[in-house]
């Protein structure tokens, strides 16, 4: 595709006072205080509870909690009508409740289904929010609440801002890979991009202390499945790497030696003196080129947006 043909508006979203908003009623959750009452459970509430899951009289799989915590005011995250039911209970008091299942829950065989819920109250908290002034903001290192608004402004405009760098990217890019001719990737290609594709996202799911099969189950797919929709991205990002490559070769974008040498001497210093597998690993030959390719695509990425990506005012 003609670079010239290729021109991409990117405009960040301006930052509202409702988003800020927002943000601090985060903050003053978690700086909620609890304090045991003795009576009713109100709608804004925190109720404790034992409890007990039953299908058919049978306790279901994973359907028990003990000392479970129920905030009352924030029933979307909880089963439907399940904490709604909760609200008036006292610290001692027993009942059954009966909810339902929403149709596209994980657990198949529950999918759809109602169950029983023997609930005990274990004890009432009044929840308390902390008020938006100067201690509140002198709490996270900052002045006053005045000061707390602006740096929270200037981290959500640097937020949109980059989100919507990243966005006129992705478009700049699918716009150049849909207007070039690009012969089919070699199924094996193809196969080892799904790959690691998959490697990628099982390690952010592991690295945020999730577990893969508990993920599979999540979005109702098996391996196989999973691997079979992921070759539509495989392909585009094989695309798009073939894109950038002549890119950078028809341009003469390359990368001096200098910085490759300077990059794994940065990484070289953070590596243990005795880890020899890994000081191998990153002054070997392979790994001196993929630094290389690495850089060479960043600067030509970095080029193609200075070419194709103009700025809203």
């Amino acid at each position: 595709a003609d670079v010239k043909d290729c021109q991409v508006q990117q405009a960040a979203k301006p930052v509202h006072d409702e988003q800020i908003n927002e943000v601090i009623e985060q903050m003053r959750k978690v700086r909620r205080t609890e304090t045991l009452i003795d009576r009713a459970a109100g709608k804004d509430d925190l109720l404790t509870v034992d409890l007990e899951m039953k299908k058919d009289g049978v306790i279901v799989e994973g359907g028990t909690g003990r000392d479970y915590k129920v905030y009352l005011n924030e029933q979307a995250n909880y089963l439907p009508s399940f904490a709604e039911q909760l609200i008036g209970m006292k610290a001692g008091e027993e009942k059954t409740i009966e909810i339902t299942f929403p149709a596209d829950h994980y657990q198949k065989h529950l999918a759809g289904q109602p169950v029983t819920v023997d609930i005990k109250a274990k004890s009432v908290h009044e929840m308390a929010l902390p008020a938006v002034d100067d201690a509140f903001a002198q709490g996270v290192g900052l002045e006053s609440a005045d000061a707390l608004k602006a740096k929270l402004r200037e981290n959500l405009t640097l937020e949109a801002e980059q989100r919507s760098t990243e966005a006129a990217e992705i478009e700049m890019l699918e716009k150049l890979v849909n207007g070039s001719e690009i012969e089919d990737a070699p199924e094996i290609l193809v196969n080892d991009e799904v790959r690691r594709i998959m490697a990628e996202l099982r390690h952010g799911i592991e690295e945020q202390g999730g577990k893969w099969e508990e993920y599979l189950t999540t979005i109702k797919k098996t391996a196989d499945d999973l691997r079979l929709e992921l070759v539509p991205q495989a392909i585009k990002r094989i695309k798009t790497a073939v894109l950038v490559k002549h890119v950078a070769k028809e341009n003469k974008i390359d990368v001096a030696s200098e910085e490759v040498d300077a990059e794994i001497d940065r990484l070289l210093g953070t590596l243990r003196p005795d880890d020899k597998a890994m000081r191998e690993q990153v002054t070997s030959a392979d790994y001196r080129e993929y630094v290389h390719a690495t850089f060479r695509n960043r600067k030509t990425i970095e080029w193609l947006k200075q070419q194709c990506i103009k700025k809203s005012a």
